[in-house]
């Protein structure tokens, strides 16, 4: 998905609101792995800055943590309209999305046809398999729900 149309998305959305995100990106898999395996998510995202979200803002101010910084691969921070993107140290565009209420819903596609979680397990990367930390948990270290999504990766946002 282009910027702009993210930023025409989100345009009239005030800071705090929720907005959803469609992601859908080829599974990490293994060696010899010809099958085409991909990971469709819908999750939901609040329009902030990490820096913002309680968990984070609170250990900052009980100098339990340090400020967030940007990763080390990301080259710039930038806004686009009321749309904060990063550019990575590659050119890469992506889209820090601070994930907020639902639990994402995901679907799994093999050869471009959906099938169950437990038909692809046998072919993808133990990362995949993974199960995300549970907001308390992250919130123990000062930390809240967040991912970066690739550009190229986005299906949607409403």
């Amino acid at each position: 998905m282009e910027i702009t149309a993210i930023m025409e998305a989100l345009e009239n959305k005030q800071p705090g609101s929720f907005f959803t995100v469609v992601v859908r990106r080829e599974a990490k898999t293994f060696k010899g792995v010809t099958d085409k395996i991909e990971k469709e998510s819908v999750m939901q995202g609040i329009l902030c800055d990490y820096a913002n979200r309680k968990p984070v803002r609170e250990a900052v101010k009980n100098d339990e943590r340090d400020e967030p910084e940007l990763p080390s691969h990301i080259k710039e921070s930038f806004c686009e309209g009321n749309v904060r993107f990063w550019r990575g140290n590659n050119g890469k565009v992506y889209l820090p999305v601070n994930v907020a209420g639902m639990t994402p819903k995901v679907q799994w596609f093999l050869n471009g046809e959906p099938v169950s979680k437990d038909e692809v397990l046998p072919y993808v990367l133990a990362s995949e398999r993974q199960q995300p930390k549970s907001k308390e948990e992250l919130a123990e270290k000062g930390q809240a729900t967040f991912c970066a999504i690739g550009l190229e990766n986005i299906i949607e946002v409403r």
